[in-house]
C-alpha cells in the first residue's frame, strides 16, 4: 500500500573520485558543533564541486525521477570512536543523500532509516540498515529520520552528505539563506 523510495548506485570512477573527495575532506575545518560527529555543515562547502564529482550519478537519478536534481547543500561528515549522528531529518520538499567515502563494512555501520509508521501489528518502530559498500551513495526522501550507531572503530568513517531539490519552487527555506516570508509573531497573533 505504501512504499518509501530508496536509490543506491554505485558511483561510475569510483577510485579517482574517492582521491579527489580525500583530498577535499582533509582540506576542511570539520568541528564537532552542535552533532556528535565532525563536520563541516553550513560552512560553505562547494555545491558545484560536488556537482562535478557526481555528475554522472545526477544524470542517473535525473532519469530514474523524471526530474532536475540540484545540489542545494553539502557537508561531510567524519566519526571516530565513540561518534555518532542522533536521530534526524532534512525538512520536506527534496532529497537528501549519504555517499560512503571511507567505509569498510567489517568496521562501520551505515546510516540507518526509520519509517514514518510502526509495525502495523506489533507497533514496533521499524529501521532499515541497508547493505553498502564504500563508493555507494544512497538517496532518500528528505523527511525521513535517520541517524548512525555510535561509531566503535579506530578507523575513522567518512561520508558526504547533501540535500538535493528535485523541485525548485518547494525548496524548504531551511536549506536556504533567505528568510520566512513572514515572522513567528505574526502567526501567533493570527491564532489568538
Amino acid at each position: 500500500m505504501f512504499s518509501i523510495p530508496l536509490t543506491k548506485y554505485k558511483v561510475s570512477r569510483w577510485e579517482e573520485k574517492r582521491d579527489k573527495l580525500l583530498e577535499h575532506v582533509n582540506s576542511r575545518d570539520l568541528t564537532l558543533g552542535n552533532e556528535t560527529v565532525w563536520s563541516d555543515f553550513c560552512q560553505g562547502n562547494p555545491k558545484e564541486f560536488i556537482s562535478d564529482i557526481l555528475s554522472d550519478e545526477l544524470e542517473w537519478f535525473a532519469h530514474d525521477y523524471s526530474c532536475k536534481p540540484v545540489i542545494v547543500e553539502t557537508w561531510y561528515e567524519v566519526a571516530y570512536n565513540g561518534n555518532y549522528h542522533p536521530t534526524h531529518n532534512h525538512g520536506h520538499g527534496g532529497y537528501s543523500a549519504v555517499l560512503f567515502i571511507k567505509y569498510d563494512k567489517t568496521k562501520h555501520r551505515p546510516t540507518n532509516f526509520v519509517a514514518p509508521f510502526n509495525h502495523f501489528i506489533t507497533g514496533e518502530q521499524l529501521v532499515y540498515e541497508p547493505d553498502v559498500e564504500e563508493g555507494d551513495l544512497i538517496l532518500f526522501p528528505s523527511f525521513l529520520h535517520h541517524y548512525t550507531h555510535s561509531h566503535s572503530s579506530a578507523e575513522r568513517r567518512i561520508v558526504l552528505s547533501f540535500n538535493l531539490s528535485v523541485n525548485q519552487a518547494n525548496i524548504p527555506q531551511s536549506w536556504t539563506v533567505n528568510k520566512p516570508s513572514h515572522e513567528v509573531d505574526t502567526m501567533l497573533d493570527y491564532w489568538l
